[in-house]
């Protein structure tokens, strides 16, 4: 038998092993469970591009912002079988975006079992994007759905047949532009687990290929929208990126950064990478670059409308927020006294499932 052939034995075999299941159905049913009481109800920009308009319309219409053929495939086959298919969907497609993060989290290392399950259960139910109920969100659950998939895969397997389902799915993903961006994370953490064996070509060549197919990802995406599917007129500045939401995403991300690394060193009079600290510090990095695309956007005018507590339909824009939040718990989770922390873990997983 192959190393191939047994690595992917192994990885069925030990597939979501040790994930809490109750735990995190129970928590993530309290925080999630409430749209499917009302699973026909209609929100926000429900009323205008879904209410009473043919099946094609919804799919025209994201067409014209410039978004990509597949953008509304799925939706429009749902909704021609009841509104109810896609809450029911939603719920079910983020909570299994939390079973993926499990499995990536199974491959970092650098927590350990209860460290990750505390990532996941408050990545379950961070209290954000409360927008996903809207039914014109479901582009943003597939999207979201897919990416962590796709990043799970990538990393748990060095089967070619998984790399490329884990590059279709990466693809897919990116018709929400903003995990464009994201995806320098998943593509970090393959080159990082690679990071041994990269110097010796001859054995390696196959790894360097991916990591190239990999960095042109991204490219081969703008590039086929650039020809294949730009946005209209009248939607051409939908999705353009602002220099002056740029330089505002970009201060964020130092001065949250900058911030991170104080509340280090006062935390363990000391910034040596301990553990907690880079929980800490990695977590203020991916919840600082998961809001970066909607400041160069400009969908966050300023820094008090990201933090501003909503449930709204901007919310929408906290999409990429939730894997940060939950490491910068745990990183402050580990980073406060012991005789606290059962207390802070408590409170935490409360205060984020009401």
């Amino acid at each position: 038998m192959s190393d191939t052939s047994r690595e992917t034995i192994s990885l069925e075999e030990n597939f979501f092993k040790g994930f809490p299941w109750g735990l995190a159905l129970v928590l993530y049913s309290l925080s999630w469970a409430w749209p499917l009481l009302r699973p026909n109800t209609l929100f926000w920009d429900d009323w205008v591009y879904i209410f009473n308009q043919p099946k094609s319309f919804l799919n025209q219409i994201f067409n014209d912002t410039g978004l990509p053929p597949w953008r509304a495939v799925l939706d429009q086959e749902l909704l021609a079988v009841g509104y109810w298919t896609i809450p029911w969907l939603t719920f079910a497609m983020y909570f299994a975006a939390g079973a993926f993060l499990w499995e990536i989290l199974k491959k970092t290392k650098l927590l350990t079992t209860k460290q990750a399950e505390f990532v996941v259960l408050i990545f379950l139910i961070a209290p954000v994007n409360h927008a996903r109920i809207a039914l014109v969100m479901f582009g943003y659950t597939t999207s979201y759905f897919f990416f962590f998939l796709a990043w799970m895969l990538l990393i748990r397997s060095r089967s070619n047949a998984i790399f490329v389902v884990s590059i279709f799915c990466f693809f897919w993903s990116f018709m929400t532009h903003s995990f464009l961006f994201f995806f320098i994370f998943p593509t970090a953490h393959f080159i990082f687990l690679c990071r041994d064996n990269l110097l010796e070509y001859s054995k390696n060549k196959i790894d360097l290929l991916k990591i190239f197919i990999l960095l042109l990802l991204p490219i081969v995406y703008l590039w086929l929208r650039y020809f294949l599917w730009r946005p209209t007129e009248e939607y051409k500045n939908y999705h353009k990126v602002s220099i002056g939401g740029a330089q505002l995403g970009f201060k964020v991300i130092v001065v949250g950064l900058t911030m991170s690394l104080a509340f280090v060193l006062i935390s363990r009079k000391s910034l040596k990478l301990h553990p907690s600290a880079i929980v800490f510090l990695l977590g203020s990095v991916l919840f600082t670059f998961g809001l970066f695309p909607y400041f160069a956007n400009s969908n966050f005018p300023d820094v008090i409308s990201v933090f501003a507590f909503r449930n709204d339909w901007g919310s929408r824009h906290l999409l990429l927020s939730p894997l940060g939040i939950s490491f910068v718990l745990c990183g402050t989770w580990l980073l406060i006294p012991i005789q606290l922390r059962k207390m802070f873990f408590t409170v935490a997983i409360a205060v984020c499932s009401l």
